[in-house]
């Protein structure tokens, strides 16, 4: 079975984050796209009986669609071209497979994957080969159900479904934990519609011994009520998948504050949508919490807050959707992260120069963003080594492709290490400049190595950097002719700077992507 398990956190991932969807096909399910990346589905589009497999002591069980000999013997062989090699290196054997009928192929059940990526509230999801169905766990019943009238709108059979949904976790009623202590929640006062409400959980030690508390994916839970009328708007969700292991026990010490829940690079927040997706009416809601469980449970005072009518600025939620951190080959170069300024949230974007920023005011406008929600600092001019001589360093550009394309190697290796004897630092700096126009595409500055002054420590040291023949706006870098630069720039104990350089070299670019349909939209 293959998983694909995502944190509560992440249910917000936008659709220009994740993949290009391939090009539908057309199956009783209708014409859809099957799900970027499925081996399986790829598998059956070119033997359309082939509905999975698995493994079975020693030898291997085919799920087809299809009674034919002819449709079986189809599958045989292309699992024998596409998986034959890596079956024989586990010790399985497909000279006698057994194969089990089934209903649907694998390229249908990927189909349906693929419609549930636009789903609410999931936490599970993978196609069971052996049940032949698609597989999804929700975080709470009203998500399930609103799944099952979905997947009936779109035409997907029940019985190619297995829609489950675990009971809404309680809160405890009050804290369990017998040391002293004071909790608090915090969050603003009030909120606009389109917004997101910021969650912070303090644990203030008020006792003579230290607080040590787990950490995990589903220690802070919290839900939320209208204030007028009690109605649950907002349940706590059902523990869904988590990726965070071996987390360290967070310790408050005597008199200290220790933050349960903080506000990091990117927001533990709450998107004022109902469970059927819907923005909450304005008016007083209460946000109840609590922060781990048994006997170690903390459970804060209740806080209410003011949920405004939308207005321009509050664009939020989307903000968060359009700029996630999650990027594809063609997305914008940005740094981003989350941070309230004078009561107001906002996305703070750190990008290299003038075209990414242009790129992400545009797409802030074309997506509906209030630039109001927005900073965006432009970093300084990148540094640009000099020509440097063949006796100081050598500098190799090397090429490869991918799924996602074209990608360029930069290879510095210093020569002249005696220029870096007794240098305080060194920052090793890599660049690709458009030879008719002058603008750098590319520009890295990295720790040249893992020693305390990040300086190499012998000749032919390897330092490298790539380049994915983009321009900082996620668009390809025109065809012609570019000029790569790289060098090491040497802080000296006297605080003097200095550069080790290679010779430039010239590097041929078509302007042609090769990036597949998975990963790439149109050019």
């Amino acid at each position: 079975m293959r998983k694909l398990l995502l944190l509560s956190t992440l249910l917000l991932l936008p659709a220009h984050a994740q993949a290009a969807p391939n090009p539908p096909v057309k199956t009783s399910f209708g014409a859809l796209p099957v799900t970027p990346g499925d081996d399986d589905a790829a598998l059956a589009l070119r033997a359309p009986a082939f509905a999975g497999l698995w493994v079975e002591g020693g030898g291997v069980a085919l799920a087809v669609t299809s009674t034919d000999p002819a449709a079986r013997r189809q599958v045989l062989a292309e699992v024998k071209k596409q998986r034959g090699a890596s079956l024989n290196q586990t010790g399985h054997t497909l000279t006698a497979p057994r194969f089990v009928p089934v209903k649907y192929n694998a390229a249908q059940l990927s189909q349906a994957r693929f419609l549930a990526r636009g789903l609410r509230g999931w936490s599970e999801i993978y196609v069971d080969v052996k049940a032949n169905k698609l597989h999804i766990a929700f975080q709470h019943a009203a998500y399930r159900q609103q799944a099952a009238e979905f997947f009936r709108q779109k035409g997907i059979p029940a019985d190619a479904l297995d829609l489950v949904a675990a009971a809404s976790p309680t809160l405890p009623p009050r804290s369990t934990l017998s040391q002293p202590h004071r909790a608090a929640l915090n969050v603003p006062a009030q909120v606009a519609q389109g917004d997101i409400l910021p969650l912070s959980f303090k644990l203030t030690n008020t006792g003579r011994k230290p607080i040590s508390l787990a950490q995990g994916c589903f220690t802070f839970k919290y839900r939320v009520l209208n204030a007028t009328t009690g109605t649950e708007v907002r349940p706590v969700p059902a523990p869904g998948g988590c990726a965070q292991v071996g987390s360290p026990p967070l310790v408050v010490a005597p008199g200290q504050t220790g933050e349960l829940v903080a506000q990091g690079r990117w927001p533990v927040f709450w998107d004022l949508l109902d469970t059927r997706g819907q923005v909450v009416a304005p008016g007083k809601y209460v946000l109840q919490a609590a922060y781990g469980e048994g006997k170690n449970a903390v459970r804060a005072p209740d806080v209410t807050f003011t949920v405004l009518p939308a207005t321009p600025a509050s664009t939020m939620r989307k903000a968060l959707q359009v700029f996630s951190p999650a990027r594809t080959v063609q997305s914008i170069d940005y740094d981003v992260k989350f941070a309230v300024q004078n009561g107001v949230p906002k996305l703070l974007l750190t990008v290299p120069d003038a075209r990414a920023r242009d790129a992400v005011q545009a797409l802030a406008k074309r997506e509906g963003v209030s630039l109001a929600r927005l900073g965006i600092w432009v970093k300084p001019a990148p540094l640009l080594p000099p020509v440097g001589q063949p006796q100081d360093a050598e500098l190799q550009v090397s090429r490869w492709s991918s799924p996602q394309g074209v990608s360029f190697g930069l290879r510095f290796q210093p020569l002249n290490v005696a220029a870096v004897e007794g240098a305080k630092n060194c920052t090793f700096v890599a660049a690709v400049r458009d030879a008719r126009s002058g603008e750098v595409v590319f520009a890295r500055q990295l720790q040249a190595s893992s020693r305390a002054n990040h300086c190499p420590a012998r000749a032919g040291e390897r330092l490298d950097a790539s380049w994915n023949a983009r321009r900082s706006d996620g668009t390809l870098a025109p065809a012609g002719k570019y000029e790569v630069r790289a060098g090491l720039l040497i802080t000296g104990a006297d605080g003097q700077t200095r550069w080790l350089s290679a010779t430039p070299q010239t590097l041929d670019w078509e302007g042609k992507s090769g990036c597949i349909p998975e990963f790439c939209g149109p050019e």
